[in-house]
């Protein structure tokens, strides 16, 4: 394997408040199939994340995370970017009679 060069991968996914993770995608891709893929591993093994605040109940947020390889985390570094939509009801699955 070669040296670490600084690749950077953004992930993005939704974000439900009971913690789940969906659709989780590459965003911007870093040019390297194997960093972008452990992009999106690192948001599965980390999933379920915890419960969002109480007073984010029903709400649904957009995540998106830049991961950096071979470099040292500095303050600039770390990027949050949260957009909060309420979650859409599900209508009830209706009952079928017969």
């Amino acid at each position: 394997r070669r040296a670490p060069s600084g690749e950077t991968v953004r992930v993005r996914f939704k974000l439900y408040s009971s913690g789940v993770a969906q659709l989780i995608e590459v965003e911007r891709g870093s040019g390297a199939r194997d960093i972008n893929e452990a992009g999106i591993q690192s948001i599965i093994h980390a999933h379920p994340f915890p419960p969002l605040p109480a007073d984010m109940s029903g709400e649904l947020v957009d995540v998106h995370v830049r991961m950096r390889t071979g470099v040292k985390v500095g303050p600039g570094d770390v990027e949050t970017t949260i957009e909060k939509r309420p979650v859409k009801a599900q209508p009830a699955p209706k009952s079928q009679s017969q």
